[in-house]
């Protein structure tokens, strides 16, 4: 089975590629902030996710100005799960 990982220039994971059982390719995109927080995780699908991951599953994320997450949106197999987080200092 072959695998192979794509960085940004910051060393990031964007991109882990492998093949499945049946030979076809799986993908699980990722897409970071310019702060280093991740914004979108792909699910493994044999789609290739677009720039918004608009033609696969993906789980959302969002931050406060302290870096803390405000925001998440995971999907399940027919719903999805969504937390909003209220910091309080």
């Amino acid at each position: 089975m072959e695998k192979r990982l794509q960085f940004d220039r910051t060393g990031r994971e964007v991109r882990n590629i492998h093949q499945s059982f049946d030979g076809r390719w799986v993908y699980v995109d990722q897409h970071w902030d310019n702060l280093g927080r991740k914004l979108r995780h792909s699910r493994p699908s044999f789609d290739k996710p677009d720039y918004l991951m608009s033609n696969v599953p993906h789980s959302q994320f969002s931050y406060d100005s302290l870096d803390r997450e405000t925001y998440s949106k995971i999907p399940f197999r027919f719903w999805e799960w969504v937390a909003r987080k209220q910091n309080k200092l």
